[in-house]
């Protein structure tokens, strides 16, 4: 018998309806019944290249002792709108999972940099009380050396003018 007189359309497209809904697939179909690559049995209105090209084909009485090409082929209109809407949970947390992810980057640097800027100031003052510190301590340092060494005259002049700059560091250190 030919396919078109072996199988009800209606009845065929009833049953897919009912195993789609119980697979959780509800969006809209159209099916089509291709015989021999050129007769269809199909919705009106729905052209036929839609059938040929679907992914969605299957071939029906694959086990007839007969080799016939004749096989279902279903159509969905709103295929890759039903797989987005499926997947918008999945999206949706996707997208909040990288935005919190680039957050936790950007803060990382961010904290990373203002470190490495307070390290640099940290270590200029440390550098610049060094050396404020060390001044006063060299020259009176060096003025008590003045001091004790007995080789070198002690005019009064000389000494009042050792005193007062040793005087003058002391308040530079305080």
């Amino acid at each position: 018998k030919p396919i078109f007189e072996r199988v009800d359309i209606h009845f065929l497209y009833q049953l897919l309806g009912e195993e789609l809904k119980v697979q959780g697939i509800k969006t809209q179909y159209h099916i089509g019944i291709v015989s021999d690559g050129n007769r269809f049995v199909k919705e009106k209105g729905i052209d036929k290249e839609l059938f040929l090209n679907s992914p969605h084909q299957m071939k029906l009485f694959p086990n007839d002792f007969y080799f016939h090409n004749d096989y279902l082929s279903v159509y969905f209109p709103k295929e890759k709108r039903f797989i987005i809407g499926s997947m918008g949970w999945i999206i949706t947390l996707s997208l909040v999972f990288i935005l919190a992810i680039v957050f936790v980057f950007w803060k990382t640097t961010y904290t990373i940099v203002e470190q490495k800027k307070l390290a640099i100031i940290k270590n200029d003052f440390v550098n610049n009380m060094t050396h404020e510190l060390k001044t006063p301590i060299s020259i009176i340092s060096l003025t008590c050396e003045v001091l004790s060494d007995n080789s070198m005259p002690k005019t009064p002049e000389r000494l009042a003018k050792h005193y007062q700059t040793i005087q003058q560091e002391n308040k530079r250190l305080a």
